[in-house]
């Protein structure tokens, strides 16, 4: 595909939209509507009693229903990922990590937007809380890890971010936390 020219459509504090004018493979053209949006970071915190932390907040996108998701936040300008995946985390769950493992990375909406997203798995967390944003209003919802994947296996995410960090995060945290045989085994 070669892109013949982009138009700014749109500009926004959290997205801008451009209308994209490409040449597809076949010679073919079309116009395309692409979100622009900052790249940014989920974050599964669990500490040493098997308790994974998550933030519950209302979304517009699921309807302005609350949804149960892991911590995560766009990558401020001139930000590395690891340093914005450190900071979201103190910022929404009141915690900082001494481990931190990267997971993953991966496109949210390849289709039409732009977001990268960095997934992380923090550990051997403690106290050292950050001001929320301004715009969040997050309740922190400690679970346990065998209610975490019990729920996971049977359809209880909405949020994509949240369900692929988790999927990802499975070898890692079989080696610390055994009762997720259990639970793997159900």
């Amino acid at each position: 595909m070669e892109i013949l020219g982009r138009e700014k459509v749109y500009h926004g504090g959290l997205i801008d939209v451009e209308k994209i004018h490409v040449r597809l493979a076949d010679g073919k053209e079309r116009h395309y509507e692409m979100v622009n949006h900052a790249d940014a970071v989920t974050v599964l915190p669990i500490d040493d009693n098997g308790m994974i932390y998550f933030v519950e907040q209302y979304r517009v996108g699921n309807g302005g229903r609350k949804m149960l998701e892991l911590p995560a936040g766009v990558i401020d300008p001139d930000e590395e990922p690891i340093t914005a995946a450190h900071r979201e985390l103190r910022e929404e769950t009141g915690f900082a990590c001494k481990t931190l493992t990267k997971l993953t990375e991966f496109y949210m909406i390849v289709g039409y937007g732009d977001e990268f997203m960095h997934g992380y798995l923090a550990q051997d967390l403690y106290a050292d809380a950050l001001e929320q944003d301004d715009d969040e209003n997050i309740i922190v919802k400690p679970i346990h890890i065998s209610e975490v994947y019990k729920r996971l296996f049977n359809n209880g995410f909405d949020d994509g971010k949240t369900i692929l960090v988790l999927s990802l995060a499975i070898p890692h945290l079989i080696k610390r936390f055994p009762e997720l045989h259990q639970v793997l085994k159900s």
